[in-house]
């Protein structure tokens, strides 16, 4: 903890005193105490709230990079044995290097531990369903801190997840099918918005079409490299 707000104070002082440099220390770290109230009227006006919160997109992301390089290790140092376990530990380590910055959050966790539940299926020559590696997060989440079950980023972070898998099933890559999945995740978090929230964002349909690629492809890889830096 002691590390992160270091770590959170050393980029507020390189970065503008605005809310780019707040947004950095949100991304980074999950510290997202700079953010003004302006800041989060914007994002919950355009349902944009959950690409500030360090969750199961930045998570991949992360695992992403870390099986990218534990790939060309493999390949450069000549490990013995096999590519892909040099992979998976590269992604694991990515991953919980970044849920670790991120405190451990509920949506970190979930997608940490699906994340090492996919892994040691593939190292197993096992193929589990989407929703069984789900089901497995939820119940180890629940039985380390059963108090989880009351915070709403616990209800929303599976919720998201499990509407996905539910869209996604039997859909082909492409834009319509991008739009019936918006669509869906839009709508069907709606309840749980106005419960947790008071408020459901009807733009955050349209909005989200750019601000995801957005942020996947630009500003959090983007963040990565300024923090490292």
């Amino acid at each position: 903890a002691a590390w992160r707000a270091a770590l959170s104070r050393r980029i507020a002082s390189a970065a503008d005193a605005g809310q780019g440099g707040a947004l950095l220390q949100g991304l980074i770290t999950g510290d997202r105490r700079g953010f003004s109230d302006s800041t989060w009227q914007t994002l919950r006006a355009t349902g944009t709230s959950h690409l500030v919160a360090i969750s199961g997109l930045h998570i991949g992301l992360a695992a992403g990079v870390g099986l990218f390089i534990g790939a060309g290790l493999w390949r450069i140092l000549r490990l013995p044995g096999r590519r892909q376990p040099a992979a998976l530990v590269g992604g694991l380590v990515a991953a919980a290097g970044y849920a670790a910055l991120a405190g451990f959050a509920i949506p970190t966790q979930r997608a940490l531990i699906m994340y090492c539940v996919a892994a040691i299926a593939t190292l197993l020559a096992r193929r589990p369903g989407p929703a069984q590696a789900l089901l497995v997060a939820a119940l180890v989440v629940l039985v380390t801190d059963p108090a989880a079950a009351h915070a709403p980023g616990f209800w929303l972070s599976f919720s998201a997840v499990a509407l996905i898998l539910t869209l996604s099933r039997g859909q082909r890559p492409g834009v319509t099918g991008l739009l019936r999945l918006q669509l869906g995740l839009t709508v069907g978090l709606a309840p749980l918005s106005m419960l947790f929230f008071g408020g459901w964002s009807p733009a955050g349909l349209f909005v989200n079409l750019v601000a995801i690629p957005l942020f996947s492809m630009l500003i959090v890889p983007l963040a990565f490299l300024a923090a490292a830096l």
